[in-house]
């Protein structure tokens, strides 16, 4: 890539740390992100099919995939998988969440864990313009 000589994945995770974003997706439902480290993030779900849910030390994988682009996943306990795509030179990010069924439900309504489930899973994926960076 022109221009783009230096850059190799991962040179840049360092800057990436530390970086706080609150966002909302298409639907309504409104985030907050942190990454702690280059291994584990925060977040808080302000409203959203689990709102009020705030979590810390949450384990991820995190690389870098281009100049000031930045990918987060992690697969939650609730079986729950997130995406993130965090694009800081234009303080953008695309998100994507796969619900398992328990928790989403055939409506769409949530559900408390049950001996049987399902690997049906539901997606919402938007698109939201990030707050600037809260220096922690």
């Amino acid at each position: 890539m022109p221009g783009n000589d230096d850059f190799t994945p991962q040179s840049g995770i360092a800057s990436f740390v530390g970086t706080h974003f609150i966002y909302t997706y298409a639907n309504g439902w409104k985030y907050e992100w942190y990454a702690r480290n280059e291994r584990t993030c925060d977040y808080r779900i302000h409203h959203g099919l689990v709102g009020g849910r705030w979590v810390t030390r949450q384990a991820m994988n995190l690389v870098q995939i281009a100049p000031a682009v930045f990918k987060a996943d992690w697969h939650e306990p609730t079986g729950t998988c997130v995406s993130l795509c965090f694009d800081t030179a234009h303080r953008f990010v695309h998100g994507t969440i796969f619900f398992p069924q328990w928790i989403a439900g055939k409506d769409g309504i949530r559900r408390r864990p049950s001996a049987t489930r399902t690997s049906s899973p539901r997606t919402c994926t938007a698109s939201a313009m990030p707050a600037p960076p809260i220096p922690m």
